[in-house]
């Protein structure tokens, strides 16, 4: 079986245990990186282009954004798509978005102690909020550079076996992907974030998952259904 059509198929098929086709964190990083690195246009015409594996994988160094800049876009995000889902928490996000920005004029590439997967989520989420603002048109050179520059955090996250963090990561690159066909394909990573969500449980009653802090419980109960919600 090709690649595309491993992708296509552990997008569609519910696990029966709690690893599945994925033995290996790597795997699922890589099976997420080529989602991202089909054509959201055509994705059942396409096929993973190397070069856009590589691309999907990288960061952008370019990038000069300001503090003034970003957060009109991360507010627009917030009020035309993140007060859709369960999962997305505008009080934790705007946190995070003012702990990377630190109060400096740009982004900065030197972000100490906050995870990965934090500014992942804000990096997509500000990259989303530009692609449905009105000046969208004329701003999807930026877009795509935050894009890259998140994508480069990608494989530690997938590899630190944080569920919690890893699926909040694809759910962002979905919603993402919904707005650019840049962004890989939407069908290929919903699928691959349902069946790893039903592999760690997270669609079940607290009472089946034993001690389970009550946060983490909620946590991972919006996130399945923000990935249902999608899914439907």
């Amino acid at each position: 079986m090709g690649e595309i059509g491993f992708l296509s198929h552990s997008a569609m098929a519910e696990p029966r245990d709690e690893m599945g086709n994925f033995s290996e964190a790597l795997t699922m990083g890589r099976m997420v990186r080529a989602a991202m690195a089909l054509s959201g246009a055509t994705p059942s015409q396409s096929s993973v282009d190397p070069y856009m594996l590589r691309i999907a994988s990288m960061g952008d160094s370019t990038v000069d954004i300001g503090r003034d800049l970003a957060a009109p876009f991360l507010t627009t995000f917030l009020q035309t798509i993140g007060s859709q889902f369960l999962h997305i928490d505008s009080k934790d996000l705007r946190t995070d978005f003012d702990a990377i920005f630190n109060n400096s004029s740009t982004l900065s590439d030197d972000i100490i102690s906050i995870p990965d997967a934090k500014i992942f989520v804000v990096y997509i989420y500000v990259a989303t909020g530009v692609l449905v603002s009105q000046d969208s048109g004329a701003l999807q050179g930026l877009a795509g550079a935050l894009y890259r520059k998140a994508s480069k955090l990608l494989p530690a996250i997938m590899k630190s076996g944080n569920r919690i963090e890893m699926l909040s990561c694809m759910l962002s690159l979905a919603l993402y992907s919904m707005q650019s066909p840049q962004g890989g394909s939407t069908w290929h990573l919903v699928g691959l974030a349902m069946k790893k969500a039903i592999a760690f449980r997270f669609h079940n009653d607290p009472e089946s998952l034993g001690t389970i802090p009550s946060h983490a419980f909620l946590m991972r109960r919006n996130i399945f259904w923000s990935l249902y919600s999608i899914d439907r």
